[in-house]
């Protein structure tokens, strides 16, 4: 008979989720600001344009960076379809539209559809373009810049603070709101002799414009201290001009980086060990709960097995810290001996990648020479919370029945119980302490006059871990034969089934299986 090891894991999800596939690009909302509509099949948005006209719109994107594309669509019954060869439109898309905007010339009296959707993103919204002889057109009156001080005029400029290598976004309006044509033209000014005038190619930044849309400016500030200026005019030919004073603040540079949750290094400032599919800390003692689980103390339980069970405190976040506190900018940096291995985020959280060992380098953003070094080493994994040397060191199970229902009360009797492997994924008990809420955040084998089974009792609350993954996890090691067709598996705790589980196969090159039938 052939046979071959697998390992058989039943999970316990506070949250079941299974995954799909990939999704490599995320679009939540498409929007063009200044346009009535919702842009729906229903409620498009609408553009009303006067015969010869061009008008340019700006398309704002919640989500990933994308790329666009235009069709020409019409109204059939209750949804819209391409045009056809047969079919004429009186708009035109001009070939300067892209991810950012949507250029249309008006042809011919009339209206007309245009279908806007990301490429490779279940994701579309509708354009109707009015096109008419005349059209009402509303004139730009104002701008404004609602959280900085000032009226925006030539004598009263808006204020602006920026720090150096800082970048800020400052949002403004304009009004009356139903302003036929938002575009506005920004550009940089220098003051000579009390006067504002365009700065020149030759002059020297203190400023720079990074960005612009129809809401918002994006400054960044390059010198250390300076004041820059910036206009804003109207491109509908109202006259409308805006006139900004960007102030850079005095530059507070980060001393020093640290992180107050990992262990203290020789060769390195800090070390940190986890494993492929986990958030644990490895080097970290282990919690004082786990001796009581296994003295059968932690609770009802009847013990577990020290051999068996696999529990490493969570790391969810390394929480680094820059200082002083009034630094400029905080932002920081990371580089990796060997790529690959681990990646780290600014705000503390990261992701085991694969085994092995890489030294990150975490520096600050606008003072390299500050920075710390991290060994991280990477423990690869069969599955999720199963170690590969754990796999590899475990024997196969030699028994076929596991019907715990055979002898529930003697545990003499009951070793099956005490082959499984049981995994601590998650806890929402910080590390080195014990829970002070009452309930139990490990599990257990049943009571100790009764073993019914394997208690997989494990709560993550949405404060404290992610209650999107699995929580804890029993495994073991077996050989299934190959004409092995079903398995039947029964889970609860008499009457009470409190969370979700799945059941998986996995083969020993990490294949996986999800029992669904």
């Amino acid at each position: 008979m052939k046979k071959f090891s697998l390992v058989f894991v039943l999970l316990v999800l506070s949250i079941f989720m299974v995954a799909c596939g990939d999704i490599d690009t995320v679009v939540e909302k498409i929007d063009i600001p200044g346009l009535t509509g919702e842009g729906t099949i229903v409620d498009p948005f609408t553009l009303e344009m006067a015969l010869d006209e061009t008008i340019s719109s700006e398309i704002e994107v919640t989500g990933d960076d994308v790329s666009f594309k235009f069709d020409y669509v019409k109204m059939v019954g209750e949804s819209f379809e391409v045009l056809g060869a047969e079919d004429t439109t009186g708009i035109q898309i001009l070939s300067s539209s892209d991810n950012s905007k949507l250029d249309i010339k008006a042809v011919a009296l009339g209206t007309y559809y245009v279908r806007v959707a990301p490429v490779d993103v279940d994701l579309e919204i509708f354009v109707k373009v009015v096109v008419a002889e005349e059209t009402t057109v509303d004139m730009m009156e104002s701008i404004n810049f609602p959280l900085l001080t000032g009226s925006g005029t030539l004598e009263d400029p808006f204020i602006a603070e920026v720090s150096y290598t800082q970048t800020l976004d400052f949002s403004f309006s304009v009004s009356p709101q139903k302003t036929s044509n938002k575009a506005i033209t920004w550009s940089l000014m220098k003051k000579v002799d009390d006067t504002l005038v365009d700065l020149e190619s030759t002059d020297t930044k203190v400023i720079d414009l990074v960005s612009s849309s129809v809401t918002k400016i994006s400054v960044e500030a390059l010198a250390e201290t300076g004041t820059g200026y910036i206009k804003g005019e109207a491109q509908d030919g109202s006259g409308t001009v805006v006139y900004i004073e960007v102030s850079i603040l005095e530059f507070t540079p980060v001393e020093s980086i640290a992180t107050d949750v990992l262990l203290v290094g020789t060769e390195t400032d800090y070390i940190m060990k986890t494993a492929v599919g986990t958030q644990w800390d490895m080097l970290e003692e282990e919690l004082a709960r786990k001796d009581g689980l296994i003295a059968g103390t932690a609770g009802p339980g009847a013990g577990q097995a020290v051999e068996d069970m696999t529990y490493w405190p969570s790391l969810y976040n390394l929480s680094f810290t820059t200082l002083p506190e009034t630094a400029s900018n905080d932002m920081l940096l990371f580089e990796y001996s060997v790529e690959g291995i681990v990646t780290f985020n600014a705000d503390g959280s990261y992701e085991a990648l694969s085994a092995g060992t890489t030294v990150v380098t975490v520096k600050s953003f606008t003072n390299p020479e500050v920075s710390i070094t991290i060994e991280v080493v990477v423990e690869d994994s069969l599955y999720a919370g199963i170690l590969a040397s754990d796999f590899e060191n475990l024997d196969v199970s030699d028994r076929s029945d596991w019907n715990f229902d055979d002898n529930p009360d003697n545990l003499a009797t009951r070793p099956l119980l005490l082959e499984w492997q049981v995994v601590q994924m998650q806890t929402n008990s910080v590390r080195g302490e014990n829970s002070d809420d009452g309930n139990q955040k490990i599990f257990y084998l049943g009571t100790a006059d009764r073993v019914y089974g394997i208690d997989l009792e494990s709560r993550v609350n949405e404060g404290f871990g992610d209650i999107n993954k699995t929580t804890a996890l029993v495994w073991n090691k077996v050989a299934i034969g190959a004409e092995a067709t079903t398995m039947e598996a029964v889970i609860g705790n008499n009457d009470k089934v409190h969370n979700q589980f799945r059941i998986v196969m996995v083969t020993s090159d990490k294949t996986v299986y999800v029992l669904q039938d």
